[in-house]
């Protein structure tokens, strides 16, 4: 599951569920998605016959429309935020590892006061984002070098001096050893995989912003107007003012 594709759409309640040893529950149709936390205690989550346990060590994230059943195995506190939501295809609970709750469940504090007041909506929502935005990154290996390799290009697009030496020094390995994990993964070059990127940005400010070709071009790492339109031109058969006026939804 892709968390940071998740387009939330409502939050509708939070709660911290206590469940005493020996509870069990039969959840038939789920009404909304849920992610829940653990304080304390376990519980052991059943569905088609797989089950799924929940503790201080990952988060659980409850499918709408679930049938399943659940078992206390001690006594526990578990935080549990119901939202709605697009980009997701789930129908089967979640678990997922995390390294600290105690994060997740300051959050979860932060949103129980907030959910007191009015008017609140867009802070609500940024905490929870940052929370999924959080999980997500737990989700990833420490030691995926290709993530730690497109991570880095993603904050450096900017720099026309962005080059293979600069990444593979940066994450501690071999400029070959770089261009074997592209060419493993996608079957491009890191110079091939950075111009992708250079100019899928130059697309959306071309459509969705007021800046200059000029401008544009440069925030996009392009160390000049020309070199800019020359590679977009090859690359989209057209050249970037070409492609703003056809494109552009921006209007001053």
């Amino acid at each position: 599951m892709k968390l940071n594709e998740i387009v939330i759409t409502k939050i509708h309640n939070l709660s911290i569920i206590s469940s005493p040893s020996g509870k069990f529950k039969e959840i038939k149709n789920r009404e909304y998605y849920g992610l829940s936390f653990c304080i304390k205690g376990q519980i052991t989550y059943t569905q088609n016959g797989k089950r799924f346990i929940s503790t201080k060590s990952n988060a659980v994230l409850l499918p709408k429309g679930g049938h399943y059943t659940l078992t206390s195995n001690a006594d526990g506190l578990f935080p549990l935020i119901n939202f709605d939501c697009t980009g997701i295809n789930c129908d089967e609970i979640t678990l997922f590892p995390l390294q600290n709750a105690e994060p997740f469940i300051q959050d979860f504090n932060k949103l129980s006061e907030l959910f007191l007041y009015k008017n609140n909506q867009l802070l609500i929502f940024s905490i929870f984002y940052g929370m999924l935005c959080r999980l997500a990154q737990e989700q990833i290996p420490q030691n995926d070098t290709l993530y730690h390799a497109i991570n880095f290009i993603k904050n450096n697009i900017s720099n026309p001096e962005l080059s293979n030496l600069l990444i593979s020094q940066n994450i501690n390995i071999s400029e070959v050893y770089l261009r074997k994990l592209f060419a493993a993964k996608y079957n491009i070059s890191p110079k091939q995989y950075i111009l992708d990127m250079r100019i899928k940005k130059a697309k959306h400010l071309l459509t969705n912003s007021p800046y200059s070709i000029t401008a544009i071009g440069t925030d996009c790492g392009f160390s000049s107007v020309y070199i800019f339109s020359r590679c977009f031109k090859n690359r989209v058969g057209i050249s970037p003012s070409e492609y703003a006026k056809i494109n552009r939804k921006f209007e001053l």
